[in-house]
């Protein structure tokens, strides 16, 4: 019998609540992508239905993409943010909104469950919503610019901020095997200090590691009894 039963959605939506702040990205050539820079969970008993403002994450998960999760409200209309004004400020502002998770952010929220946290924050390789990998790696192929990714060196206001954890927190590193993500993986390590990283490194890969929601069930059990061993 597993140490770490599986939970499910219904029962995780009960004791975390989920920000997250999205942005449309205009290219100035008539292209714009949806895009979203980070996302949080949170304790309910805790934090109530407030977002922490003033404390630092127990961890950090970094993943590959935004996927499905969207706003919960469709009133909550990602902000419109213009190219040049990321490239003058090396950021993206954030606009937090109560957040719809997805089936990765589950993942996150048994590790905070079993660990006793009360605060993730989640970023990833690229900000770009796309729930579909085929369809994200031809994106990332043809578009002009990197500044869809935290880690370029035109966002490190903002990374500089957004890496920030507790003294004794840890950062997951979970954004999938795929090879077209070395790029970008090599790009983010550099930031992520060794002696703080658990993940399951795919293979003999030093850039690549097993992504947080694999499709098989059996293989999300032993992504988080990992994870979890790791941790202890």
């Amino acid at each position: 019998m597993s140490k770490y039963p599986f939970i499910y959605a219904k029962e995780l939506k009960k004791e975390f609540e989920v920000y997250g702040s999205f942005y449309t990205l205009n290219l100035g050539n008539g292209q714009s992508i949806e895009c979203r820079n980070a996302l949080e969970i949170v304790r309910r008993d805790k934090y109530g239905l407030n977002r922490p403002t003033n404390e630092l994450p127990d961890a950090i998960a970094i993943m590959m993409n935004s996927g499905s999760s969207r706003p919960k409200k469709s009133s909550d209309i990602p902000v419109q943010v213009k190219l040049k004004d990321v490239l003058s400020k090396n950021e993206v502002l954030r606009h937090w909104v109560v957040t719809q998770p997805d089936t990765t952010q589950f993942m996150q929220m048994m590790v905070a469950n079993y660990k006793g946290w009360d605060y993730i924050r989640i970023l990833n390789l690229s900000d770009i919503r796309c729930p579909k990998s085929p369809v994200f790696k031809t994106m990332l192929r043809e578009l002009p610019t990197i500044v869809h990714s935290i880690f370029s060196d035109e966002r490190s206001i903002e990374r500089n901020e957004m890496l920030n954890i507790k003294d004794n927190g840890s950062y997951i590193l979970a954004w999938g095997t795929d090879n077209f993500l070395l790029e970008l993986a090599n790009q983010a390590l550099p930031y992520i200090p060794t002696e703080k990283r658990v993940g399951i490194p795919y293979h003999d890969s030093n850039a690549l590691y097993i992504h947080a929601s694999p499709l098989l069930h059996e293989r999300k059990v032993a992504w988080l009894e990992a994870i979890m061993e790791q941790l202890a």
